[in-house]
């Protein structure tokens, strides 16, 4: 049983993932079109709707944190890919495939854990920070789509 285990984890990466990256990643080269995939529209619904249960189940919010993270991501992923570096960035990020992706993903997602599980901020604090980010993220999908 477990020689076919891997058979059926990673039998499906050669005819998924080549799907996925093509809806996203070159939604835009091909068509000529910024405005958001269908993909990147669900991503936006469901981090907005994580952050809102976030903030709605939290017994403190600090809203100056959250205001922070909204301005900070929505910065980020808005003017700062924009940016000569942002682009670069971008372009390397693209390059390195969904699993590359991933790998970062995860990669980034264990430091910032790490680091705030050694951290003397309150978790208030780091917790909307989190959620603003997620919304900032949402609304500039949100102002792509309606532009």
């Amino acid at each position: 049983m477990n020689a076919s285990l891997p058979t059926v984890l990673f039998d499906w990466t050669p005819t998924v993932l080549p799907m996925v990256e093509e809806s996203v990643s070159d939604h835009q080269t091909e068509t000529g079109d910024e405005s958001p995939t269908r993909w990147e529209l669900l991503v936006a619904a469901v981090t907005s709707l994580w952050a809102v249960w976030i903030l709605a189940t939290a017994d403190t919010v600090v809203w100056s944190w959250v205001l922070a993270g909204f301005v900070v991501f929505a910065v980020g992923i808005g003017l700062g890919a924009s940016s000569p570096v942002g682009q670069r960035f971008g372009a390397w990020f693209r390059a390195i495939g969904v699993v590359g992706r991933g790998a970062v993903v995860v990669l980034v997602a264990t430091v910032i854990w790490g680091v705030l599980a050694g951290s003397v901020l309150p978790v208030a604090a780091t917790a909307g920070f989190g959620a603003g980010g997620l919304l900032g993220i949402g609304a500039v999908v949100v102002a792509t789509l309606l532009r």
